[in-house]
Parts: C-alpha cells; structure tokens; sequence
C-alpha cells in the first residue's frame, strides 16, 4: 500500500468518526392541522421547553383546531424519584418509557391554575423516552409540563433534562461502520508494511 491509499483511509475513517449531527435540548414538535394528530404536520420544530400558559396566545401556527405531538427523552444524570406534572387548555397526555404517566383535560375536566400530578416514578439514569400530546379546540389555549424531583421544589422541566436524541450523536450505520472498518484494515497493511522494508 502507498501513501496515498494510507492517506485515502485515513480521511475516511475521520469523516466517519465524527457524529453527524448533535443532539439539541428540548423536544421536537410536529405540529397538526386539527385536533387529531393526523396528516402532513404543518409545522416541526424543536422547543425548547414546553411552558405556554394557559390563555394567552401561543406561539404557535393557529390558536384553534390545532394538535402538537412532541417527542424525545428525558435526560437524568443520576436515578431519581420523580413527579410530573400537567396543565393544559384543552387536552394533553404525558407518556414516559412508553407509559402514560399523567394527562390533562383528557375528558373535560380541567380547572383554572390545577396541575394534574402523576404518582412518584422512579427512573434510572440515563435517557428515558418522552412523548407528549396536546390538543386544542376552541376558546383559551396552552401547556406546560413540570416536574418535581425528589426533595425539590416543583418547576417546568428545563431543556437541559430534554433531549431529541439519547445520546450525543448519531450511531453510525452498518455502511458507516463498515468504512471505518475497511480504513483501519488498510491502515494496519501501510504500516506492517512499512515495518517489513
């Protein structure tokens, strides 16, 4: 092998090491014409955190007929027992490792200022799978989501407990993996080579 095939797989197995894209804090949003989660979503973004107050207009594309589902994972740095919270106008429902944990105005009952707590869960570290979903009909609107770590003061969660990915890139391919195999393979040949002249 000459240089140049040595230098070929050394750009190679660079370009295939580094991650192809960073994980961002918060959740990502798809956001749906209509209350029902359904079609092409009209807008997708990454929010940082989920606090809209109920009643004043949102950010959001429409204020009315409008369905977001935002999805993700929760981040922890060490195990913990956890409470998580809901306040929403109209409906929202909180899954977390793939389990309802709480929901808000799910069936018409919300009241003005109540935030509707799950029971104490207990999460290892680690990123765990986060999945929100919130609808609106008509009249008021928003949603905020809280929790309350053990021996802590409730608060929405911040965006450095969210995450759209599990960890701090992409994992790469088989393709990928394959590349860098091949690199290393012809990398090993240049120098037991070398070592042989």
């Amino acid at each position: 092998m000459n240089y140049r095939n040595a230098a070929i797989g050394l750009f190679v197995l660079c370009v295939c090491v580094v991650p192809a894209n960073a994980n961002s804090a918060g959740l990502l949003g798809n956001y749906y014409d209509g209350t029902t989660w359904s079609g092409s979503p009209i807008l997708t973004r990454v929010d940082a955190t989920i606090d809209w107050p109920p009643w004043p207009s949102p950010d959001w594309p429409k204020e009315d007929e409008i369905s977001v589902r935002w999805e993700g994972y929760l981040c922890l740095n060490s195990a913990d027992t956890i409470r998580f919270g809901l306040q929403s106008d109209d409906g929202s429902s909180l899954l977390i490792n793939g389990i309802e944990r709480t929901s808000a105005d799910w069936f018409g009952s919300y009241r003005v200022g109540e935030i509707q707590w799950s029971a104490p869960i207990a999460l290892s570290a680690g990123c765990h799978p986060l999945t929100l979903e919130y609808f609106e009909i008509g009249g008021g609107q928003g949603i905020q989501l809280y929790w309350e770590p053990a021996g802590q003061t409730p608060e929405i969660i911040p965006s450095s407990a969210l995450s759209t990915s599990a960890g701090p890139g992409v994992i790469p391919e088989p393709a990928t993996m394959l590349a860098v195999t091949l690199a290393l393979g012809g990398l090993a040949t240049y120098v037991r080579k070398r070592r042989m002249a």
